[in-house]
């Protein structure tokens, strides 16, 4: 109860993680209700999530973000776009998507970096948010815009990722909003 109160009231810090987290506390329940695990079983899957939620630690983050939280937002947002866009290839047939050699992981690690470092210019002096960074439309169209050309010359070029307008509004507008709730 307290891990999904957690989880709630952070969804939108990082959305990736608490969803995924969300998730796995609820295939745990379902688990021990239908009588797959045994209480002590139940006990010690919570109590590991629980872990992790309140330390906001996951094995599947990447060590050059693991003491990033933006930069780990915007990651597990770009995993989900990108693990969408492949979903949707395997659904439906559809062989235009050719991600290279390179792991969606790290595809995802590239995006999420650049994309801290972009906010980062904009929304930061000197290490401190600039004073009401998120109301300046300019500022952040601006910075949206430079995000959006990173997204079309450097992944969907580069890697021949079919990414819609769409999947990229997605990434930068949650990105966006994820770094509000960061740099106040």
């Amino acid at each position: 109860s307290r891990t999904a109160k957690h989880i709630s009231e952070n969804m939108d810090t990082d959305p990736a993680f608490y969803k995924k987290f969300s998730d796995l506390l609820k295939e745990t329940i379902a688990a021990y209700e239908q009588g797959r695990i045994d209480e002590v079983e139940y006990l010690k899957q919570v109590t590991q999530q629980m872990e992790s939620v309140i330390s906001h630690t996951d094995s599947d983050i990447p060590a050059q973000i693991a003491d990033n939280n933006t930069a780990r937002a915007y990651f597990g947002l770009c995993v989900e776009t990108l693990k969408s866009i492949t979903n949707y290839e395997t659904m439906f047939g559809v062989s235009q998507l050719r991600i290279t050699s390179k792991p969606i992981t790290d595809i995802a690690l590239e995006i999420a970096l650049e994309t801290d470092d972009i906010i980062r210019q904009y929304v930061l002096d000197d290490e401190k948010p600039i004073v009401d960074w998120h109301t300046k439309t300019n500022l952040i169209g601006k910075m949206k815009n430079e995000i959006e050309d990173y997204l079309i010359d450097e992944v969907k070029r580069k890697y021949e990722i079919p990414l819609t307008f769409d999947d990229m509004d997605n990434i930068i507008d949650r990105s966006v909003e994820v770094a509000k709730l960061w740099f106040k």
